[in-house]
């Protein structure tokens, strides 16, 4: 048929004049060598060919073509190139960069193999200080930056578990600063060992823990950029005996619920419709195997 249509031999011809749908403004009708109009419609575009009669054939394939080749129901009727024209090029690229920070941040805090406890505190810090409005923001830019502030403080928290967290690597262990909404502004012996208390069978009268601490306080210690935290502390737990003990449970709770999101999403993958008489032990390997090697 196209070649007829290339050949002359079949014509084209505008939509009937009673048809209203959006998707006619992409095709035109096909008409034969004695001028009849025959049950096919052709793409004003891409120059395919569709059978169509209306009493018999619906419309959802040519509605769908529509959309998919010229991107809406009409050339013209979302007048896609004025909104990409009005786009704010430079507004854009603020928007990115200023966005740039929190997914670099958030995939730090869902990171599955490292310890992320810690680093909740700092990046905390580091999307504060991007939602700080410049002279030299748009208005646009200063008012998302507000609102990014307003969120980021009505829906993130921090414990006493972040700071001592925090306190606890080698690399932050001067930064725990409490913000605002804390009545103290440091992380004091007694917060650690409180914690200490609530992991460990001890008395406050124990000296032991009180002096480590003491001494971590105050001591330069040497740790290599990159270094696992983990190996760190059980290197140093001839030094720090208990509060090793601590820094290990506490570092290895994870920042965020994304590892666990992503084991369930993966579980629901292993167990399909074609798997359904897998049992809770053959399951349950499977998931340990693909997520603990």
């Amino acid at each position: 048929m196209f070649k007829k249509i290339e050949q002359g031999i079949f014509s084209t011809c505008s939509k009937p004049a009673s048809a209203t749908a959006q998707w006619w403004n992409t095709f035109v009708r096909i008409k034969d060598d004695k001028e009849n109009i025959i049950p096919f419609v052709q793409c004003i575009k891409c120059l395919s060919i569709f059978a169509y009669e209306s009493c018999k054939t619906g419309s959802s394939t040519r509605k769908a073509h529509a959309e998919s080749c010229l991107g809406g129901s009409s050339p013209t009727s979302r007048k896609e190139e004025q909104y990409v024209s009005n786009i704010d090029s430079h507004a854009i690229k603020d928007i990115t960069d200023l966005f740039s920070v929190f997914k670099i941040g958030s995939e730090k805090l869902s990171a599955d193999n490292v310890p992320t406890l810690h680093s909740v505190l700092p990046w905390f810090y580091k999307f504060r200080k991007s939602c700080e409005i410049k002279a030299t923001d748009r208005p646009c830019i200063a008012q998302l930056r507000k609102k990014l502030l307003k969120k980021l403080d009505a829906n993130l928290w921090l414990t006493d578990i972040h700071y001592i967290a925090t306190f606890l690597h080698p690399e932050t262990k001067s930064l725990p600063k409490r913000n605002k909404r804390a009545k103290r502004d440091d992380i004091s012996v007694d917060d650690v060992l409180k914690e200490f208390i609530s992991n460990e069978n001890l008395s406050i009268d124990d000296e032991e823990p009180y002096d480590e601490v003491i001494e971590y306080m105050k001591r330069k210690v040497n740790y290599s950029s990159g270094e696992d935290v983990l190996s760190w502390w059980k290197k140093h737990s001839c030094i720090y005996s208990q509060l090793s003990r601590l820094a290990l449970a506490l570092l290895s709770i994870p920042a965020s619920s994304a590892t666990s999101e992503r084991i369930f999403s993966e579980t629901g993958r292993i167990l399909e419709a074609r798997r359904q008489l897998l049992s809770a032990e053959s399951l349950d390997s499977l998931v340990f195997l693909r997520n603990f090697r």
